[in-house]
């Protein structure tokens, strides 16, 4: 908060105090009610300037002390400062683009997938390239870009860039990014396995922030000791089961130690990752409550942009989605109808 020391102008004609300073203070409380309506609108802060400049040539007719005119100065300076801040603020420093990877042939059969590496349908092929023209054709050029483990992410980020030509970035890949970890669930058809836990049970399993599904059988086919492209990770890290809470757990320390210095240096940076590591980060970026985000669906194949300050905090976009500060690209009927098309799979219909 800016503590300012309004002089008191005083007249050898006897002007009451108290009066002066309610005026002081009324105009003090305007200004600073101008400054906030900069900050929060960037560029519109300019107009307050504006007006500012326009209450000082008013003012001319007035004879003002010297130590007066200090006061309109040092507020003068104050409100360019401000102006000058929130510009700063509200310019987009760094570009963060999110993308759930096109639709998988297990999507396609309503199957709890996880961890388990399947691939894409040939719809989720057709979502990755229209992603993909999607992203080229609003000018944004992607500086590097990131996925997990899982095929159907890493092939999705493919088709984007390629279909955006901009297939020669780097790419980084990590298990961190993986879909969260469905325990015992995975394989099992989602419709099916409400009839045989019941709704609740399976909602629970599902849609909760902290309640993880059973733990996955060490005999299970599914299990993810079983594939070679997880023997690097240490058995106490690997997941046997999660809730979203652990996901979060999970995802954030290499947002913070391998995204996060990317972005700080003003790059233009894709995740192409899947429903629930993407919702752990935008929990976090967008500090969505716990019972908010379990009704957040995310659909494949359809680009979410953010747009970050110097301090790496979202600044909340036109046609923003509902709960983020990040717009998805494409027609907004067209988006409403992907996300509403996850949430009915949510239901197990």
């Amino acid at each position: 908060m800016l503590l300012v020391a309004v002089p008191l102008e005083l007249d050898k004609r006897g002007l009451n105090v108290g009066n002066l300073l309610l005026q002081r203070f009324d105009l003090l409380f305007e200004r600073v009610d101008f400054l906030r309506f900069s900050f929060n609108r960037g560029l519109q802060g300019l107009d307050f300037i504006l007006l500012f400049l326009d209450r000082l040539r008013d003012r001319r007719h007035r004879s003002l002390t010297p130590v007066g005119k200090l006061s309109e100065g040092v507020l003068f300076l104050l409100a360019l400062g401000a102006t000058a801040s929130a510009l700063q603020v509200s310019t987009p420093h760094a570009k963060l683009v999110f993308l759930r990877h096109g639709q998988s042939t297990w999507n396609q059969l309503n199957l709890f997938t996880g961890w388990v590496d399947v691939d894409l349908s040939p719809k989720g092929i057709e979502e990755g390239k229209l992603a993909g023209k999607l992203i080229g054709d609003e000018g944004y050029k992607i500086d590097v870009a990131f996925t997990s483990y899982l095929k159907r992410a890493i092939k999705t980020c493919n088709i984007v860039l390629e279909n955006c030509n901009q297939l020669h970035i780097p790419q980084f890949k990590t298990w961190r990014l993986n879909e969260r970890m469905y325990g015992d669930l995975q394989g099992a058809n989602k419709a099916e396995a409400t009839q045989k836990f019941g709704e609740e049970q399976v909602t629970q399993w599902r849609r909760s922030y902290d309640v993880p599904p059973p733990v996955i059988a060490p005999d299970n086919p599914y299990h993810p000791k079983l594939d070679p492209k997880y023997e690097g990770i240490p058995q106490d890290q690997l997941p046997l089961t999660e809730s979203l809470a652990i996901v979060v757990d999970r995802v954030l320390p290499f947002w913070k130690r391998g995204i996060v210095p990317a972005l700080k240096k003003g790059k233009c940076i894709i995740i192409a990752a899947h429903g629930n590591s993407l919702r752990a980060l935008v929990k976090y970026l967008d500090d969505i409550p716990q019972e908010t985000i379990l009704g957040l669906n995310i659909p494949t194949g359809v680009p979410l942009v953010y747009k970050l300050d110097r301090k790496l905090k979202p600044i909340l976009q036109p046609g923003h989605a509902e709960h983020l500060s990040g717009a998805y690209l494409g027609d907004p009927e067209w988006v409403n109808g992907r996300i509403h098309g996850v949430a009915n799979q949510a239901k197990g219909r």
